[in-house]
């Protein structure tokens, strides 16, 4: 089957949270014009243009340093792997999204709905569930990093959702903190962060 051979990239939409996939047909021409993919908020997300047989050029403005990017995506190095291929901002280690066979992709977003659907359930969330499940997923990739860190040494740090915010919390010391999410700017400034040190003692108000 297409799917098989197929690539897809998924981006997040910096307005909302939510992913948009763009489809590279093996069998748009070379050449052929830029096409452009939006979310269904009506946000541009970014445009994608075959430039060379498996060889695609990816362009999406990035809403954290506010520059444009440009992903060079290699459809047959793709279909060597079997999982997705994170997409980065490069000045701040954002992730902008993924890439991978359609198949692998349609797997991964399944995964994520699946999880965040979890989520949102098990605490209770329900305003502005993108931008909640876009700091989830910054907050996730900086502790799988090692990025957050308590002033206790100990690295056994919990997390959970608690009226619009996300809190961290050491479990060996309780120095905790309280990360609000109450808009786009919020996850901006979090995507930003390349560190986070629990410092407060008791559970932040």
């Amino acid at each position: 089957m297409v799917i098989h051979t197929e690539v897809s990239a998924a981006l997040y939409c910096p307005a909302c949270g939510g992913i948009s996939v763009l489809q590279l047909n093996q069998f748009i021409p070379v050449g052929a014009s830029w096409k452009s993919v939006y979310c269904g908020c009506g946000q541009y997300i970014g445009s994608v243009r075959h430039i060379q047989e498996n060889l695609w050029l990816l362009k999406h403005s990035c809403s954290f340093c506010n520059q444009k990017h440009y992903t060079l995506i290699n459809s047959r190095f793709l279909r060597t792997l079997h999982q997705v291929n994170r997409i980065y901002c490069t000045n701040y280690y954002a992730e902008l999204g993924y890439c991978g066979t359609s198949a692998v992709v349609a797997a991964y977003i399944g995964r994520q709905r699946c999880n965040y659907s979890r989520l949102l359930f098990e605490w209770g969330i329900k305003d502005d569930p993108g931008i909640m499940l876009a700091g989830y997923n910054r907050i996730t990739d900086m502790l799988a990093a090692g990025n957050i860190t308590c002033s206790c040494s100990k690295q056994h740090i919990i997390l959970y959702f608690d009226s619009g915010a996300i809190v961290l919390q050491c479990k060996n010391c309780g120095r905790s903190r309280r990360i609000v999410l109450h808009g786009g700017n919020d996850v901006f400034s979090l995507q930003k962060s390349r560190a986070i040190v629990l410092t407060k003692f008791g559970l932040p108000g």
